[in-house]
């Protein structure tokens, strides 16, 4: 259960970055946006986390996709009701936005956001690089020549392949550019790495 993950990570010493998802807007059957309020209020109310705000946005394989549509519209405004519940409860609670499959939509995100009056001076930016060292540069300058910034975490960061060699270069480069916290993601490529069940409903409709 979400309790037992938290209490044992806490015991570790380690810190939550819960990711929060429900891949649409809700419709109003489902209690639209007041049932995301309360999904929200019940998750910082009760535990002691960092929130994340959505998961590769921009993506779809044909089989998953982790916001409907890939809609960076209405993305945005689930961001604007998580972020004002979230802090009209926890002032101070984190946020991290997640991160971007394709970085040139970043400026089409921040668009939408603005649209929605987030404050983005009070977030975070997450990012996803995989490969190589030159992978890890290029992404960051990219997001960093939209943005202004570099991102402040690299919430997935990886080698797909057995040769495991350059992890700690690319974790190196990172850091010298600026990232300030990175997340290593070296889960097994299997369907939603053995977490998801491939014949029912997709992920995003989990949170």
């Amino acid at each position: 259960t979400l309790d037992q993950t938290i209490i044992e990570a806490q015991k570790y010493g380690l810190r939550v970055l819960f990711n929060f998802n429900t891949g649409r807007l809700l419709t109003a059957e489902e209690g639209g946006d007041e049932e995301i309020r309360r999904r929200v209020r019940e998750l910082v109310l009760n535990y002691d986390l960092d929130l994340e705000i959505g998961n590769e946005m921009d993506y779809k394989d044909g089989v998953f996709e982790f916001w409907k549509d890939q809609d960076l519209s209405t993305f945005a405004h689930f961001v604007k009701i998580v972020i004002d519940e979230a802090r009209l409860h926890k002032p101070n609670q984190r946020i991290v936005l997640g991160a971007l499959l394709e970085l040139e939509k970043t400026q089409d995100l921040i668009t939408n956001l603005k649209k929605e009056e987030v404050d983005l001076s009070n977030i975070e930016f997450a990012l996803h690089t995989y490969g190589s060292v030159e992978d890890v540069r290029l992404r960051i300058k990219t997001f960093k020549d939209i943005v202004g910034r570099p991102p402040d975490t690299i919430t997935e960061l990886g080698i797909r392949g057995k040769d495991k060699s350059q992890l700690p270069a690319m974790i190196e480069e990172a850091l010298k550019l600026g990232v300030r916290e990175i997340f290593i993601h070296e889960l097994s490529e299997i369907a939603g790495y053995g977490l998801l069940n491939t014949n029912g409903p997709t992920p995003g409709n989990y949170s």
